[in-house]
């Protein structure tokens, strides 16, 4: 099983197709819509079936990416994969572009509505998909949220966060931009705990995305505490002696601040939490530890 950061040659995944009843009829179809159809573009639905015929035209082409197949699948899976106008390209000889998302038709078992454009150039290929990708900040930016960079890293924290995505077996699922949108426009406190985000970016100690996310959902516990926690840990002020978890947290930043070894986004974000609990809990901390396959801790 490969890695979701590897990849597959298109001739390396061609054995590994599920085997279909061939639909001859349509299969009839895509050949003389490639090879003898006037150039044009039409609107299909495209079953897993539909799509392993559709990749037998996918005799040269970029290697495959196991991980957006992944994601693409998962999005497909949820009923969350909507028609957009992208296309699914052929030329006359082959299929130029649209090979994930086929690969993720067949990996979900659902079927999709994509637009089909037939009679593309042969070395159209070399021009698609060179461009800039649209981020989830740039989603966010057009929908008008306000400091969209911060926003959007901080709900995917926290989207990680409530569908247990953060701990050794939680898997790496990527948000859809627009899911990740509509999940922030359900928990716009989020965008309230900005102030916090620019704190700790003014004083460098930590990534600022992570720490909002986490005054977030502290602040769902207890608003006033949350505030005055993490301005303490901010500010390097109002500690009650060096095991306030405060103090052991804010130090901790800064140690990694200026080490060579710095910690994980992940490692920071436990750290985090385990001092908000320990304080809720009126505890003394005297070190801040987490090993990367301890569950991830929850906010209390």
């Amino acid at each position: 099983m490969l890695k979701d950061s590897e990849t597959r040659s298109v001739a390396q995944v061609s054995d590994a197709l599920p085997s279909y009843s061939k639909d001859r009829s349509f299969e009839k179809k895509l050949r003389w819509q490639i090879k003898d159809a006037a150039a044009e573009t039409v609107r299909w639905t495209i079953t897993p079936e539909k799509a392993a015929l559709m990749l037998e035209w996918n005799d040269r082409n970029r290697p495959l990416t196991e991980k957006k197949i992944k994601n693409y699948a998962a999005v497909m899976a949820s009923g969350g994969w909507r028609y957009n106008g992208v296309p699914i390209i052929f030329s006359k000889r082959r299929l130029i572009d649209g090979q994930h998302r086929l690969h993720a038709c067949i990996a979900s078992k659902v079927s999709i509505d994509s637009l089909m454009v037939f009679g593309a150039p042969d070395d159209a290929f070399d021009t698609i998909d060179i461009g800039k990708t649209r981020t989830a900040s740039d989603i966010f930016s057009i929908h008008g949220v306000s400091n969209a960079n911060l926003c959007s890293a901080a709900a995917k924290w926290v989207y990680q966060y409530e569908n247990n995505q953060l701990s050794p077996s939680g898997g790496g699922i990527e948000i859809e931009h627009k899911t990740l949108h509509a999940f922030f426009l359900e928990n716009q406190g989020i965008g309230d705990s900005v102030w916090i985000a620019y704190l700790f970016k003014k004083n460098k100690l930590a990534m600022p995305s992570i720490i909002m996310a986490i005054h977030y959902i502290a602040s769902r516990k207890h608003k006033r505490d949350a505030d005055e926690f993490f301005r303490k840990v901010g500010d390097g002020l109002g500690f009650t002696g060096k095991k306030d978890p405060a103090y052991r947290l804010h130090h901790r930043l800064i140690e990694n601040a200026t080490s060579q070894e710095k910690l994980g986004r992940k490692q920071i974000a436990a750290l985090t939490i385990k001092a908000w609990n320990a304080h809720r809990l009126g505890r003394d901390v005297g070190t801040l530890k987490y090993s990367a396959d301890e569950t991830f801790p929850k906010v209390i």
